[in-house]
């Protein structure tokens, strides 16, 4: 009678407690939100871009440009290379057991964005979540402390986080890309607005997965971008915002998170840069292609290419897909 007994009421009383977990699970809130991420070719869901035309705003704070030497303009550093040439700077030979002293700290949005610094100020590209806003800060390098900032409202998701590209600065102009390919031009001293291309609504451009990791490049007064839509590349007057050239786009390349490189080859300046289906050189003049390669095609290339020696490149990414070396050579008056 008595195992009867137990062998009806250890099944009831599984039955019962599991029907309470199953009815607390449903119904309980779930500790944290897991999002899958895995490499390939997922693509996110497209998301609205805003309308072409985005009203910004300007905020002008009390921090002060400090008296510091060096620059960092852009991507890489002043020559591209990602070498420094203050020569003044002596580097430790050791550090002690708690680190380096922290001069200054600011807190910033989530994502991969780094600083350009240029006559003691330090800008950012980044990411105002409570007021769905990209931001680009001016701050002192002496204090951190912000001396403008200039927000527009753009819609996004944590994606791997948010912002990922440097701006590029002069004494004149900063221009940024921002997550969803917005390319804005603002005065560097100021923060005064001068222009902005929203190259999704305006040129085509697919925000590339993960969101907009191309660094843009000035030189000569121009902002040198590659939408990779209806256009391939263009360089953009910083002054008035006018088209000065652009680059057509008949293989359909689509934009990569690879950034522009300038190099010299056979005494002519161009522009490098790696696109979904190739790389490309392209006449710093007039945005004429000097010469493509297809033997590297990465949907989804990351790192940018390097100039290693004379006519060389070398260009590497993730996933498994090794590295490759291209050798610039002149051949009946072109490059090949």
């Amino acid at each position: 009678m008595r195992r009867v007994f137990v062998s009806i009421l250890i099944p009831v009383f599984l039955a019962v407690f599991g029907g309470f977990l199953v009815y607390d699970l449903v119904n309980s809130a779930p500790v944290v939100d897991v999002c899958l991420r895995l490499p390939g070719d997922f693509v996110e869901p497209k998301e609205e871009v805003g309308p072409v035309k985005i009203e910004g705003e300007l905020a002008i704070f009390d921090g002060v440009a400090g008296d510091i030497a060096g620059a960092w303009p852009w991507f890489r550093g002043e020559k591209h290379d990602a070498v420094s040439l203050d020569e003044n700077i002596k580097l430790a030979d050791s550090w002690p057991d708690e680190g380096p002293g922290v001069l200054w700290s600011v807190d910033v949005g989530e994502g991969y964005a780094g600083p350009a610094i240029l006559n003691g100020k330090v800008y950012l590209v980044d990411y105002d979540q409570e007021n769905l806003s990209d931001v680009i800060r001016c701050m002192s390098l002496e204090d951190g402390k912000d001396i403008w900032r200039y927000s527009y409202p753009i819609k996004i998701k944590r994606y791997h986080g948010m912002s990922r590209t440097v701006p590029a600065v002069t004494d004149k102009y900063i221009v940024s890309m921002g997550p969803k390919c917005h390319v804005t031009c603002l005065d560097s001293e100021t923060g005064k607005f001068r222009w902005m291309l929203n190259l999704p609504r305006e040129y085509g451009t697919e925000v590339p997965l993960w969101y907009a990791g191309q660094c843009p490049l000035i030189e000569d007064g121009k902002a040198i971008i590659a939408p990779a839509g209806d256009v391939l590349m263009m360089a953009v007057d910083c002054e008035s915002g006018e088209v000065v050239w652009d680059t057509p786009n008949p293989h359909k390349w689509v934009m990569t998170h690879s950034s522009i490189l300038p190099m010299e080859f056979a005494g002519r300046r161009m522009y490098v840069y790696c696109g979904s289906g190739g790389v490309v050189g392209v006449s710093a003049e007039d945005g004429v292609v000097l010469w493509e390669s297809t033997d590297w095609k990465m949907r989804t290339n990351v790192p940018s290419p390097v100039v290693v020696g004379d006519g060389m490149i070398f260009l590497c990414a993730g996933y498994g897909k090794g590295s490759l070396m291209l050798r610039l050579t002149e051949a009946d008056g072109k490059i090949v």
